[in-house]
């Protein structure tokens, strides 16, 4: 499915399993064990985005592995606000909600 004026968020960039040829787009040490979708979907949430979350996708770089993504409406993120800073954001507030 094509998604217009939107961000996809997969869950394999937070995965510290993952090699970044494989999909982590998080330095390792920054990065989460285990990441669910349900976790993404909370924490985008949380952080004020609007969301649209899609389970059993399969991302390119690693497509025997199950995940998903979540889709972020562009209109609901700040205009100076990158992919990258929300990548890192997410991976911090992931963090601390995890106690590490």
């Amino acid at each position: 499915m094509r998604y217009k004026n939107c961000l996809i968020i997969w869950l394999n960039y937070f995965n510290r399993e993952l090699t970044r040829k494989e999909g982590r787009r998080i330095a390792v040490n920054k990065a989460i064990r285990n990441p669910t979708l349900n976790e993404l979907r909370d924490i985008l949430l949380s952080m004020g985005y609007k969301i649209i979350d899609v389970k059993k996708a399969r991302y390119p770089s690693s497509w025997w592995v199950e995940s998903g993504y979540v889709v972020i409406d562009k209109d609901s993120i700040a205009s100076n606000e990158s992919k990258r800073s929300i990548l890192y954001k997410t991976a911090k507030e992931w963090r601390r909600r995890r106690g590490g």
